[in-house]
């Protein structure tokens, strides 16, 4: 229903009328007709989603760059957190169009609204009327009552019992609507409903009044038969089987007509029949049991839940699987259990040792475990990991800087004894805190002794202290070397460069860059751009733009000065009241003034100079030139002045290449002009040329038509909105 016509609407010829006729007419604001919409209680889904709302609007125009926004109240109707469906910006002269948008797939509620907003300017339209809408993510039938992968249909429950239907294969919804014959269950919304009572039940998604419907499920038909209980185990939770028992579970109800189903961790137990007790398998017995008794009506009663457990006690040490003996001291193990009762044996590599406790102390090396035996209830025994004990056969040392300190950025630092490890067929331990003061220390600088550094730190103040350190430490006859650690301080140098300028004319012209620093100590090296440039100077003459900067290098560290950027000059800084092509109507002058420069001369196409100050006086055609300089740059600009000729356009062309008349020439006003673009539309109201700086060109030699003295149609725009000429072009051969 867009009534748009093929070249302006009529509200918009009516608009335009008022402006030519009489000026400016003030008409009101634009008004923004409430939304109609184009469907009824819409059911969204992945496999439909589109739909249309029918929008119109009134006059005056909107703004060139209006767009025009559908939004989407929330379920209220409320339009505080509205949410954007559509957005055109082709629409500006249109008056009646249709918007073609999605539901959002969070859509659900009963009282939606729609409203247009328009950007430029902002108005709203009125909200259309409400509606119910989802989205809806189940778009088949719900499936409940499923039972080892089966529908069941048909429930019957013992008097006094309840039972339970979900959901199976979509139970993760927001919400359902149960149903009991026919009739929704009020308050019922999740994904199970618990049943006690007679009917015939069903569910949908609730996706409201319109769009539930096809998600409706099968439907289960429950009964309510004879009262049935049944409990096993006289109803006790747990139960304890030793090894070698022969154990059993025995139901309280006892009859040869019933059927009785044993489950074990939720899985069935042997084959339905008569069987009101079940023998366990004492090699596996743990677990949880339960049995489902049914009657010949099928009334079904479950029992009560018997956790079965067999004994399995745990032992473990405080000790790990490898521990080190230092010489002249003993270890103490420590065994935990959860047996009851416990009696320890303790071995020392197999062979039995005296004592029953749970703690051993060991001063010989060798492979220590404990058994430990429960002798409260199931007579049962286990073993603990074994603990191999060893005396050490080596020390190492290791040393580390303090946790600031910052490779060629901290102005000091501390190297200080990190860790002493005593190590053994592969195993190390920590023995820090009990050979700390055992040791001998003395520091090295570059393998070089340092004397008197001795003691477990160092620090280190002075950039000229950089190298490689270790840390020497003598235990007994033994001699132990440390970890290197290469210690660099960074230099205490601030480092600036300054230039003689920043911007670069070109030419012969150089740029000497110099710094504040001068240590002969030191080494230096120019980057341009990132990369070295040259070195061992503390001067750069330049002549090339980019970003330089100097590092400043001594024992192993580097300093970096600020950075400068040398630009090249920008000649946009010079800037003219006129374009390359100045047209003035014969007989009459024009001032050109130039700015952004310091000096200025004009010359004519001659070389005569006009004038040497920012302005020159044109009267009559030719070229002149501007040459301006800044500081040491000039900026050479060309301009052709040219007369002004008359405003006719001409409606006929005859282009059959005799030289006359054989293109469409434009006053110079509007030919090659940037900011008119013209436009030529074939008799059938095509659009067969729309350019700007048009070039007097049109028509082409190859343009062909298959009438005799075709009429066309232009339209000229300047700046790209105010139409200043329009009419026809006959083609005559």
């Amino acid at each position: 229903m867009n009534r748009k016509l093929p070249h302006l609407s009529i509200r918009y010829m009516l608009f335009v009328l008022l402006y030519v006729a009489g000026g400016w007419c003030f008409l009101t604001a634009q008004t923004l007709k409430k939304p109609e919409l184009q469907f009824v209680n819409p059911c969204a889904s992945s496999g439909f989603n589109t739909y249309k709302v029918s929008f119109s609007w009134d006059p005056p125009l909107v703004n060139a760059d209006n767009e025009f926004v559908l939004e989407l109240s929330d379920a209220g109707g409320n339009f505080a957190n509205s949410t954007e469906l559509a957005r055109v910006n082709d629409m500006n002269a249109t008056f009646d169009f249709d918007f073609e948008f999605g539901f959002p797939d969070t859509t659900a509620g009963d009282a939606y609204r729609v409203r247009v907003r328009s950007t430029s300017p902002e108005k709203f339209s009125s909200p259309s009327d409400g509606f119910p809408a989802y989205y809806r993510s189940v778009n088949q039938s719900l499936t409940i009552n499923v039972i080892n992968g089966g529908v069941v249909g048909n429930v019957e429950l013992c008097g006094g019992g309840d039972y339970e239907l979900s959901v199976y294969n979509f139970p993760d919804e927001n919400a359902y609507i149960w149903y009991k014959d026919g009739m929704e269950i009020p308050g019922e919304n999740g994904a199970s409903l618990m049943v006690s009572e007679a009917g015939t039940y069903y569910a949908v998604v609730d996706y409201g009044q319109y769009c539930s419907s096809d998600t409706a499920s099968n439907m289960v038909t429950v009964t309510v038969g004879e009262s049935l209980e049944v409990t096993i185990n006289n109803d006790l939770p747990t139960m304890e089987v030793c090894p070698g028992d022969n154990a059993a579970l025995t139901a309280d109800t006892d009859n040869t007509d019933y059927t009785y189903t044993w489950y074990k961790d939720g899985a069935q137990v042997g084959s339905p029949g008569y069987m009101p007790e079940l023998t366990l398998d004492t090699s596996t017995p743990e677990g949880e049991y339960q049995v489902q008794v049914e009657t010949q009506s099928g009334c079904i009663a479950q029992s009560n839940t018997v956790q079965v457990s067999a004994p399995d006690i745990s032992v473990s040490t405080d000790a790990g699987s490898d521990v080190l003996l230092l010489p002249g001291e003993t270890v103490t193990i420590t065994a935990s259990t959860t047996a009851n009762s416990p009696e320890y044996t303790w071995y020392k590599d197999n062979v039995p040792l005296s004592g029953n406790t749970n703690v051993l102390t060991v001063s010989e090396p060798g492979v220590y475990k404990v058994k430990v035996t429960q002798t409260s209830g199931c007579a049962v025994e286990a073993f603990s990991p074994e603990v191999n004990v060893a005396r050490p056969e080596s020390f190492t040392i290791t040393i580390a800087a303090d946790e600031n300190y910052n490779s060629c950025e901290s102005a000091s630092a501390t190297l200080q004894l990190s860790g002493i490890y005593a190590e053994t067929g592969g195993t190390s331990l920590d023995v820090y805190d009990e050979y700390r003061d055992a040791f001998n220390y003395q520091w090295y600088r570059n393998g070089n002794y340092l004397d008197g550094r001795t003691g477990t730190s160092l620090a280190i103040n002075d950039p000229s202290e950089n190298g490689v350190y270790t840390l020497k430490a003598t235990y007994e006859d033994n001699d132990m070397l440390s970890n290197e650690i290469d210690l660099k301080l960074a230099l205490e140098e601030t480092v600036t460069i300054e230039a003689s300028d920043d911007v670069l004319c070109g030419g012969a012209i150089t740029i000497n860059i110099t710094t504040n620093t001068n240590n002969t100590d030191y080494t230096y090296a120019w980057y341009k751009d990132g990369e070295k440039i040259s070195e061992n100077s503390t001067t750069l003459d330049i002549e090339e733009e980019g970003t330089y900067r100097l590092g400043v290098s001594a024992y192993g560290c580097t300093v970096f000065s600020n950075e400068l950027i040398i630009q090249p000059f920008d000649e946009s800084v010079i800037t003219v009241d006129a374009s390359e092509r100045i047209i003035i109507p014969e007989g009459t002058s024009r001032t050109i003034t130039a700015s952004g420069g310091d000096t200025y001369s004009w010359y004519d196409a001659r070389g005569t100079l006009l004038s040497d100050s920012e302005s020159v006086t044109v009267s009559e055609e030719g070229d002149i030139t501007l040459r301006a300089y800044m500081v040491d740059c000039e900026v050479v600009l060309e301009f052709t002045v040219e007369y002004q000729d008359g405003y006719i356009i001409p409606n006929v062309v005859s282009p059959n290449n005799d030289g006359i008349n054989d293109q469409w020439v434009l006053p110079n006003i509007y030919a090659f002009n940037p900011d008119v673009e013209v436009t030529i539309y074939s008799p059938a109201g095509k659009v067969v040329l729309r350019t700007t700086e048009y070039q007097n060109n049109w028509p082409e030699s190859t343009l062909t038509y298959s009438f005799n003295k075709p009429v066309f149609y232009y339209r000229i725009v300047k700046e790209g909105k105010e139409v200043v000429r329009q009419g026809t072009i006959t083609l005559i051969r």
